[in-house]
C-alpha cells in the first residue's frame, strides 16, 4: 500500500489571479482559512522552508545544547525572530469547523523545537508496521510515538529534555526535580499538570490493591518513591537511597512506562476519589473497581490500546489511538496537541498515521521484501538477513545489521509447582549439564549465520564481567554433561532411552514458548535435539506471549525466556534483573521467593540463602556510583553469585540485529544500539520522520 503524499493544492496559478480580478475575494478568503487551519506548513511551503530552516546536518550556526532539539525560547533568541507556528492539514477541517483549536492555542508556552535529522519534512502519509499480537512484540511501535520525562541521546548516551523542560538533583542523588512544560495539553485538551504524576505515584504506584509489586526502578527494596509537588509545573521525586541512573532508566528500559497518568479521566474509576466507583464496575459486570480501572490504566500502554476503552484514555504520545482494535490490526493518529515543532515552525508528528499489523512471524519476510513494512527490527529471524539483502530493490528499502545484544536464553522455574521437577529445576548440576549440552559453535553458525559470540548472560558494557565469566559453562561437553546427570541420580531409563527421576518416574521437560523471544523459530528445536542427545526429553509447543505470561503469573511454566540482558545503566537502575524475580517488569523465575522477601516472610515462599544473599548485593549494588570500587566489587559478587548459581543459561551475545528501513522514510538516524533495554526506537526519535 503506497503511502499518501501531501498535495500541491496551494499552487494557484498566478495568471488566475491576474486574468480573474472578480475571483480574488474568494482566492484571498481561502487562503486565509488555510493560515488559520495550519495548512501552509505543507507543500510548496514546505520545500521553501527546508531551504532556509536549521536541520541536524546544518544547524545554520544555531546552538543547539540538546542533541537535535532546542527550548523554543533559546531558539527564538539566536534567530532573533519569533517563531511561527503552523499546523497538520490533517486537522484543517476540525480547525475551521471550531471543534479543535488553532495549533497556537493547542501548544504549550514551552514548545520543544526539533532540528530534523536531514530536512524539514512534510506531513502525511501512513507509517507501517508488524507485530505478533496486541501484547506480542509490539514494543517497537509503542516505542514509535514514546514519550517520557527524558529520552536518551543516542550518540552519546546522554540525556535530553522531553515532556520534562528540565530537572536538578540534589548532592546524593536521592531527589530530583522536574519542570514541566507550561501549558501542555493531553490529548484530549485538558491541561497536564504535576497533579498528573502525583495522582500516578500515590493512586496507582503506591496503591497495594492495584500495584502488587513496584517495578523497574521505583522503588528500593520496599521503599517505593515518594513525590512532592511545588506547583502545577513542578514536582520532586523522592527516593529511599542515591538513585545516579534513574534518568538512564526512565530513557531505555524504563521509556515504556511513563511516570504519570490521566487524572481527568482515571480518577471516576479509582475508589478513592468515587464512592460509586466499585458499584458501578460490578453493574457493569466486572469483579470489582480495579478490575475495571486496569482496563483504563496499565503500565504498559498497548495493554490499553488493545481494547475500545483506549479510545477514552488521552495520551501525550505523538499518536493516538484512532479506532478499537479488531484483532488483526491497530491504527493510531497525528496527536493534535503534541508538544513539539521543527525549526521551521511546522507541529510534529509529520507522519499522519501509524498502522500495526498482527502477523505470524513467519509472514514478516514475505511482507518486508513486498515493501509492506515501513520499519522492522524487533523478533526478526537474523537468518533473513540474506533474504532482505537480495530483496532491497524489490522492496525499496534498505536493510541493516545493528549493534544487538544477547540471543535467546533459558531460565528454569526453580519454584514451579510440580514437585516431581523441583529437584532438577533447583539444582545446581542439572542446569550446569543442561548448559554444557548445548553446541554455542553449531548454533551460532546454523541460526545467527556465525555473527554472534558463544556467551552467557553477562552485561554489556561493565568492567566488572570478565572473558572467564562470560565463557562459563559454554564449552560443548555433553560427556561432562552426561556425567552430571548420572550424579544427580538420573541413571534410570525409559523404553524410549530417556533419563527417569531418581525415584524411577518419567521425567519430561514441557517447553512452552513464544517466537517472540526465541530469536528464530529453529531455536527451540535445535535446543531439544542438544538436550535430549544426553537423555532428557523435551516436549515442545508454540504459544503466545499472552499464555506465557499467564503461566509465568500462575507458577506453572516451566522455562522462561523472556529475559533481556541490561546495559550498565539498566543494571544499576533494576537489580531485579539479576535477583529473584529476575525481572523488573514482571516474573521469570522465582517469584514466591521473591514475595516473601518483599513481604517480610508474610507471602511466598522462604528461598534458599544464596537467593537472599543475590538480593542483599543487588540491592547495595543499585545505590552504588558507578566506577567506584564499591560497584566494582559489587557488580562482580552480583555476576558471580548468578554464575555460580546457573541462574540464566545463556547461548548466544552480540547477536546482531537485523533493521529494516523503507527508502521513502527521511530523517531516519543510523541505529547505535537496536535492544528493547534501549528502548527500541525511542532515541531515533520517530515523530521527527517523514514520507520523502
Amino acid at each position: 500500500m503506497s503511502c499518501t503524499q501531501p498535495g500541491n493544492w496551494l499552487k494557484v496559478p498566478k495568471h488566475q489571479l491576474e486574468l480573474q480580478e472578480e475571483r480574488m475575494g474568494k482566492i484571498r478568503n481561502k487562503l486565509t482559512l488555510y493560515v488559520l487551519a495550519g495548512l501552509l506548513s505543507a507543500g510548496v511551503t514546505g520545500a521553501q522552508a527546508e531551504g532556509q530552516s536549521a536541520t541536524a546536518s546544518d544547524t545554520l550556526g544555531i546552538n543547539v545544547t540538546h542533541a537535535n532539539q532546542i527550548e523554543l525560547r533559546d531558539f527564538e533568541t539566536q534567530t532573533g525572530s519569533k517563531l511561527i507556528v503552523r499546523g497538520n492539514p490533517l486537522f484543517a477541517k476540525r480547525e475551521a469547523s471550531g471543534s479543535l483549536p488553532s495549533v497556537t492555542e493547542r501548544l504549550p508556552e514551552d514548545i520543544l523545537v526539533v532540528l530534523p535529522i536531514e530536512r524539514i519534512g512534510t506531513y502525511g502519509g501512513t507509517l507501517r508496521g508488524a507485530a505478533g499480537a496486541l501484547e506480542s512484540g509490539t514494543s517497537e511501535i509503542l516505542s514509535w510515538r514514546q514519550v517520557n520525562l527524558v529520552r536518551l541521546d543516542p550518540t552519546d548516551n546522554s540525556i535530553v529534555p522531553d515532556v520534562a523542560k528540565s530537572w536538578a538533583w540534589n548532592d546524593d542523588k536521592t531527589e530530583i526535580t522536574f519542570t514541566l512544560r507550561k501549558g501542555h495539553k493531553w490529548s484530549d485538551g485538558n491541561d497536564f499538570t504535576s497533579d498528573d504524576v502525583v495522582f500516578w505515584v500515590n493512586d496507582i504506584m503506591r496503591n497495594k490493591e492495584l500495584t502488587p509489586a513496584v517495578w523497574g526502578n521505583w522503588s528500593h527494596g520496599e521503599a517505593t518513591v515518594q513525590v512532592t509537588k511545588i506547583d502545577d509545573q513542578n514536582f520532586t521525586f523522592k527516593f529511599a537511597k542515591p538513585n545516579p541512573v534513574f534518568l538512564h532508566y526512565i530513557a531505555t528500559s524504563g521509556s515504556y512506562f511513563t511516570p504519570w497518568a490521566a487524572s481527568h479521566v482515571l480518577k471516576q474509576y479509582h475508589a478513592d476519589y468515587s464512592d460509586g466507583a466499585n458499584a458501578a464496575a460490578v453493574k457493569a459486570g466486572y469483579e470489582d473497581w480495579k478490575d475495571l480501572f486496569k482496563r483504563y490504566y496499565h503500565k504498559w500502554k498497548d495493554a490499553v490500546t488493545a481494547t475500545e476503552k483506549g479510545l477514552d484514555v488521552p495520551t501525550l504520545e505523538s499518536h493516538i489511538l484512532a479506532s478499537a482494535t479488531d484483532g488483526q490490526t491497530r491504527n493510531f493518529i497525528a496527536n493534535p496537541y503534541y508538544f513539539k515543532v521543527d525549526s521551521s515552525g511546522q507541529q510534529l508528528p509529520y507522519i499522519d498515521k501509524h498502522n500495526e499489523r498482527f502477523l505470524e512471524n513467519q509472514i514478516w519476510a514475505l511482507e518486508v521484501i513486498s515493501g509492506n513494512i515501513d520499519q522492522k527490527s524487533q523478533n526478526v529471524n537474523l537468518a533473513d538477513y540474506p533474504l532482505f539483502k537480495e530483496n532491497e530493490v524489490r522492496g525499496d528499502y534498505t536493510v541493516s545489521l545493528d549493534k544487538g545484544q544477547i540471543g535467546p536464553v533459558l531460565v528454569f522455574n526453580y519454584t514451579i509447582s510440580d514437585e516431581s521437577k523441583q529437584f532438577a529445576y533447583n539444582s545446581v548440576k542439572f542446569r550446569n549439564a543442561m548448559s554444557v549440552a548445548i553446541n554455542r559453535p553449531e548454533l551460532v553458525e546454523e541460526l545467527f549465520l556465525g555473527l554472534a559470540n558463544t556467551d552467557q548472560a553477562m552485561p554489556a558494557g561493565v568492567k566488572f564481567s570478565t572473558d572467564a565469566q562470560r565463557a562459563h559453562m559454554t564449552g560443548f561437553n555433553p560427556d561432562l554433561a552426561n556425567r552430571m546427570l548420572d550424579e544427580l541420580g538420573m541413571t534410570l531409563r525409559d523404553a524410549d532411552g530417556f533419563r527417569m527421576s531418581p525415584s524411577g518416574d518419567d521425567f519430561k521437560i514441557f517447553w512452552e514458548y513464544s517466537l517472540q523471544f526465541t530469536r528464530s523459530p529453529e531455536f527451540p528445536l535445535l535446543i531439544a535435539e542438544y538436550w535430549r542427545a544426553v537423555g532428557i526429553d523435551v516436549l515442545l509447543k508454540e504459544v503466545t506471549t499472552e499464555l506465557l505470561r499467564e503461566k509465568e503469573s500462575l507458577n506453572t511454566l516451566e522455562i522462561s525466556m523472556e529475559w533481556d540482558l541490561p546495559f550498565a545503566w539498566n543494571l544499576l537502575a533494576e537489580p531485579s534483573i539479576y535477583s529473584a524475580p529476575w525481572s523488573a517488569s514482571g516474573v521469570v523465575t522465582g517469584a514466591p521467593w521473591a514475595n516473601y522477601m518483599n513481604s517480610n516472610g508474610a507471602e511466598g515462599v522462604e528461598p534458599p540463602a544464596w537467593v537472599v544473599k543475590l538480593r542483599e548485593v543487588a540491592m547495595a549494588f543499585s545505590g552504588s556510583q558507578p566506577g567506584t570500587d564499591e560497584y566494582l566489587d559489587l557488580g562482580s559478587k552480583l555476576i558471580g553469585l548468578n554464575l555460580d548459581n546457573m541462574v540464566i543459561i545463556g547461548t548466544a551475545g552480540a547477536v546482531p540485529q537485523i533493521n529494516v528501513i523503507s527508502n521513502k522514510l527521511a530523517n531516519v538516524p543510523s541505529w547505535h544500539l537496536n535492544a528493547y533495554r534501549a528502548g527500541m526506537a525511542n532515541s531515533q526519535q520517530a515523530d521527527q520522520w517523514s514520507f520523502k
